[in-house]
């Protein structure tokens, strides 16, 4: 049976739920939500209005500046996240932060962050599809 891909954060219930959101989001969004100034880093929001794994999960109300520079699984972030969608229990840090991986590309996947950031650009989507599947294997996920 198809399932529909929630809309908003208020629709996160599951781990199913926040994967297929976040896959969606990112596959939309099509590119890395980065910061170009003196550090070419991955953030939860960036300058152009992109969000990253993690950004998706938070809403602007919770947002704030002070999260950039902290992992997913940050007390922090994770207070922002929760806040964000009350409905979703049992959130696993390393869930999130695995998700954060996914798309910053450090840690448990090679980092795909050329020098020329066009480069990746061009293959966002086909390698997000591919590490964000491999977190929905560990997870036992539907990709």
């Amino acid at each position: 049976m198809f399932q529909e891909t929630p809309k908003s954060l208020s629709d996160l219930r599951t781990a199913q739920d926040i994967y297929d959101y976040v896959k969606a989001k990112l596959l939309e969004q099509g590119r890395q939500s980065i910061n170009t100034g003196n550090l070419y880093q991955c953030v939860y929001r960036s300058p152009d209005g992109c969000k990253c794994a993690a950004g998706w999960l938070i809403a602007d109300e919770r947002y704030t500046s002070d999260l950039e520079g902290c992992y997913a699984s940050d007390p922090t972030v994770l207070s922002a996240i929760r806040d964000s969608i009350p409905y979703a229990v049992g959130i696993d840090p390393k869930f999130l932060r695995l998700l954060q991986k996914a798309h910053d590309g450090d840690g448990d996947f090679d980092n795909v962050l050329p020098a020329d950031y066009q480069g990746l650009e061009k293959n966002f989507k086909e390698t997000i599809v591919s590490r964000l599947t491999l977190v929905a294997k560990a997870y036992v996920l539907k990709p």
